[in-house]
């Protein structure tokens, strides 16, 4: 988990080998995110995703990328597939 602000955290590069999958392992990282989040006085955590049902399941909303600060463009500024060809979904939960 990356903490943006005061108020605001990511869960980025979140990735449950192949041969692992299907066991909860993908929740409990999840949650403990959520959790440490709480902890820390976080109002929101979000995630850019190719998951989308994944995060949807455990409570995640989608949301337009433009709702997200630009601060976190940093990385996406790298990407060939910025701006006009992102196929992340962008989604957070409110805590």
């Amino acid at each position: 988990m990356n903490i943006i602000w005061e108020n605001l955290a990511e869960i980025r590069s979140l990735y449950v080998d192949e041969n692992y999958r299907s066991r909860g392992i993908g929740r409990e990282l999840v949650e403990a995110c959520i959790s440490e989040a709480i902890t820390l006085g976080l109002f929101k955590v979000f995630t850019l995703t190719y998951k989308k049902d994944f995060f949807l399941k455990l409570g995640f909303k989608e949301i337009d990328r433009n709702m997200l600060p630009e601060k976190i463009w940093a990385d996406c500024f790298r990407c060939s597939k910025y701006p006009d060809y992102c196929d992340e979904t962008a989604m957070i939960i409110e805590l």
